[in-house]
């Protein structure tokens, strides 16, 4: 039962044809032979969840919810910077940074919002005595390695990279208030 292809019922309206039964048969009949084929519930649901759960970075046990939650935003495109919410329609008019200077992204709020300018030369500071020369990096590397730490420097330094990065956070008190909302 489980490779053979299931007759989607007669759609006799656009709504039935958008309920349930009609939508899963139209999907099972999509999947791979081999997704059909799983030997059990479970590499099933695997094989179903794969191309689209994100690959798991590590946290370095780190026990601060708060930090976490706000590096998380950052990682996923998913926090109060207004290029995050103006990109999902979350009542946001602009993606500009309130510092006028370019969109509000990740990119921009740990690297080169003026704004933060302060609490950056600490935060860049703290990096360079983990590993001389970070901050020199490409852009591109460099935010990712805040954000997840870095492989090449094992996990005491990758820890020790993402706590300056959630003090920075914490430092700007950035996500303290919906600084979105306001134009």
């Amino acid at each position: 039962m489980r490779d053979c292809i299931i007759d989607v019922p007669v759609n006799i309206t656009k709504r039935f044809s958008n309920s349930f039964f009609p939508y899963c048969h139209k999907h099972w009949n999509n999947l791979s032979a081999s997704i059909k084929s799983s030997a059990s519930l479970s590499i099933f649901k695997k094989a179903l969840l794969k191309p689209i759960r994100p690959i798991a970075r590590p946290c370095f046990n780190l026990n601060d919810n708060y930090g976490l939650a706000r590096l998380t935003q950052l990682r996923v495109g998913f926090s109060d910077l207004r290029e995050h919410r103006y990109r999902h329609h979350f009542n946001c008019l602009s993606p500009i940074c309130s510092c006028g200077g370019e969109d509000e992204s990740t990119r921009h709020f740990l690297l080169n919002c003026n704004k933060y300018a302060n609490q950056r030369q600490i935060f860049f500071s703290q990096l360079n005595s983990l590993v001389p020369g970070i901050t020199s990096l490409d852009p591109s590397l460099f935010l990712d390695i805040l954000l997840y730490g870095s492989k090449d420097h094992g996990d005491v330094i990758s820890c020790g990279i993402v706590t300056s990065t959630i003090s920075f956070i914490k430092d700007t008190k950035r996500f303290h208030k919906l600084d979105a909302y306001s134009t």
